[in-house]
């Protein structure tokens, strides 16, 4: 399987640069589960800010997707790394399947990467059915908040885990990023993940009266990302373990 290699780009829509930049004020939230920072510095998404997960900002839960804690941890992940699947976000979903991404947190510093198979028939170069995408992105903690970063060279824009938890046994979090350059982005795209390709009706329900609630549906729709028998593929870098830098 042959991978291209390219920057972030906001996947399951065509990609479009939106001509104006969204000047929405951002709305700042905080209810007991999450809690919000000033983003007048950073830029402000349409969907606003939802926060982060306050099982994320107090240590809890852990996104790092080998969990090398251990030399025990790190001898398993060599046989069998663990992705987040990619199971619902909130826009079109259409062009694309098989999502899945890798995160590592490193003190300030916050590495993301993403793994699709496109399936699209508009000629979009990167939804193109049945080739393979590999996208990252590297961003940096915002002063102390943690479970939020920004970016230092994409137009202030910033990325938080605004959902986590635990659903039958699974892990899932809700991964949002909002800045420029195309409208899906300027809107506030958001991401849910699981530790597993399986989610139930239940699960999304669930999760879908949690992003209302959370306001991150506002501009946008609930749509599952299909994981079938199908996507079981590898990341072309075993994960960051063998990455060059």
């Amino acid at each position: 399987m042959e991978f291209r290699k390219r920057g972030f780009v906001p996947l399951g829509v065509a990609v479009v640069v939106a001509a104006a930049v969204f000047l929405t004020a951002t709305r700042i939230r905080s209810d007991g589960d999450w809690s919000t920072t000033d983003l007048s510095a950073l830029y402000s998404c349409s969907n606003g800010d939802p926060g982060v997960a306050q099982a994320y900002a107090d240590g809890s839960f852990e996104i790092n997707d080998v969990r090398l804690n251990t030399a025990v941890r790190r001898a398993r992940a060599r046989a069998s790394q663990v992705d987040w699947y990619v199971v619902a976000q909130n826009n079109d979903a259409s062009s694309y399947d098989c999502a899945r991404m890798l995160f590592r947190v490193h003190h300030d510093i916050m590495h993301q990467e993403m793994l699709y198979v496109g399936t699209g028939d508009d000629g979009s170069e990167w939804f193109a059915d049945g080739e393979d995408y590999w996208f990252n992105i590297t961003q940096y903690e915002v002063g102390d908040d943690a479970g939020k970063w920004r970016a230092k060279d994409e137009g202030k824009a910033w990325s938080s885990v605004f959902l986590a938890g635990t659903y039958k046994g699974s892990k899932y979090f809700g991964y949002y990023f909002c800045g420029p350059p195309v409208a899906v982005t300027e809107r506030g795209i958001a991401y849910i993940l699981k530790d597993t390709a399986h989610a139930d009706t239940d699960f999304h329900e669930m999760i879908k009266d949690k992003m209302e609630t959370m306001g991150v549906l506002e501009y946008g729709e609930y749509e599952e990302v299909a994981q079938t028998d199908d996507c079981a593929y590898t990341w072309p870098t075993a994960g960051f373990r063998r990455r060059e830098r």
